[in-house]
């Protein structure tokens, strides 16, 4: 199952009583997609709005939500609010809650707020340009704090942890002049480091996505006016740094964080479900390689609610909003999974077990199919980047007791599917050359 919070938000799913607007929700959803539970305010009072939140799943399936709340009063007040959930929506501990009035200049600001987990488990959240740390108990570990003194401001701030407990944040440091740079930061442990990562004197540029993977590299995702999306690879003094454009005209206004697939794969979702745009994936292997996948056409608008997309349960779970301002949810089903987000359990094909052997391949595969396979079969390999290497057409499974790799393939983890007009099966495979 699936929980995501939104504010703004209303339940798809007939019968559902609409909560008050401009609340947050908390809503959760089976492995179709669909509801499973009265959604409910979390935290419900006077309050004027609730701005979009901020929303973890831990490695202990634990949800934790970070949100700016405004009351309409004459101090125009406004709170931080921490919570953390159970998978059932139940409150772990009693909510953390900061507050500031709208004429402090170091006050809390909306923006778009983004959690990471550490390797210790502590929860790090970046709230405009403050941030503050819980541990894996729910004690304050790091107060709320600006990164930046005014007149000095951090834009809509990314965070990270490195392997090593490091905590990094990448953002658009704005100082009201007229060239803006791009700052990676070290906030934990000191002594803070300050890198400049991008210069520009366009205003139309920020970092999208941020990631550190288990060698220590930095990912970027960024945003330039000038050139549209880049991809940017820093291994930290272990190679050099590689730089690339990979949409020189994005279409649509939303887009994901940048996701770890696994051990040696990232992810990154943006776009919007426009008939003539679709949202598109690209891939990222930990060195740096990258691979395009395919662009979905959901059945409906829908579009992206940034930063919150979850690789959960073998697929890709697209928290976003539908053609009403609905809360909606994309599921893209992972090779485990039925193909299509319409499938419900009772109209999935039968699923069978596939075997490969042997494992670790040297160049050929053997298969076990099971006796259920009839009819012509597509048998596909794909690497961890989604890109096809190899394809066979067989018109009959009896035809099929193994083939022999290309040469050109080289030593790592695949995905081979096989298809008929009644099943789809899938299975990993390691091949050594």
């Amino acid at each position: 199952m699936v929980q995501v919070a939104g504010a703004r938000s209303r339940s798809r799913e007939p019968g559902f009583d609409r909560p008050q607007p401009n609340t947050l929700v908390y809503y959760e959803f089976d492995n179709w997609g669909r509801p499973i539970a009265e959604p409910f305010e979390l935290l419900p009072n006077s309050h004027w709005i609730d701005y979009p939140p901020g929303v973890l799943i831990d490695r202990l399936d634990r949800i934790h939500v970070v949100w700016l709340r405004q009351f309409d009063d004459s101090p125009q007040i406004k709170q931080l609010i921490y919570i953390r959930l159970s998978t059932e929506g139940e409150f772990l501990q009693e909510p953390l809650v900061f507050q500031s009035t709208g004429g402090d200049p170091n006050g809390f600001a909306e923006g778009k707020y983004h959690l990471i987990e550490t390797s210790s488990g502590e929860i790090w959240a970046s709230c405009g340009n403050h941030f503050f740390a819980i541990d894996v108990n729910g004690n304050l570990v790091e107060s709320p704090q600006s990164i930046y003194p005014i007149p000095q401001w951090a834009e809509w701030p990314l965070i990270a942890a490195a392997p090593d407990g490091a905590v990094w944040a990448t953002f658009r440091k704005t100082t009201g002049t007229s060239v803006d740079s791009m700052k990676t930061v070290r906030l934990w442990p000191p002594p803070r480091i300050e890198e400049t990562t991008f210069v520009s004197d366009n205003a139309g540029f920020s970092p999208h996505a941020f990631t550190i993977d288990s060698f220590g590299s930095f990912h970027y995702v960024i945003f330039s006016e000038d050139s549209g999306f880049f991809y940017r690879f820093d291994p930290r003094g272990q190679g050099q740094v590689v730089s690339f454009v990979f949409d020189s005209f994005p279409s649509g206004v939303g887009w994901s964080d940048l996701g770890l697939i696994g051990e040696d794969s990232l992810q990154y979702i943006w776009g919007e479900s426009l008939p003539s745009v679709g949202i598109s994936r690209i891939c990222f292997t930990v060195g740096g390689e990258v691979g395009l996948g395919p662009i979905f056409i959901p059945q409906e608008h829908f579009g992206i609610t940034d930063y919150n997309t979850i690789w959960r349960d073998g697929g890709y779970w697209v928290p976003g909003g539908g053609i009403d301002g609905a809360c909606a949810m994309l599921h893209i089903p992972g090779p485990e999974e039925p193909l299509g987000i319409s499938e419900t359990p009772a109209s999935q094909p039968a699923r069978a077990s596939l075997q490969i052997y042997p494992q670790p391949s040297f160049g050929t595969l053997n298969f076990v199919l099971p006796s259920t396979l009839k009819g012509e079969i597509n048998l596909i390999i794909y690497n961890l980047l989604g890109q096809q290497v190899y394809q066979l057409n067989v018109h009959e499974p009896f035809g099929l007791p193994g083939i022999l790799l290309p040469p050109g393939l080289a030593t790592g983890t695949y995905v081979l599917s096989l298809t008929t007009p009644n099943q789809f099966l899938t299975s990993r495979f390691l091949l050594i050359r």
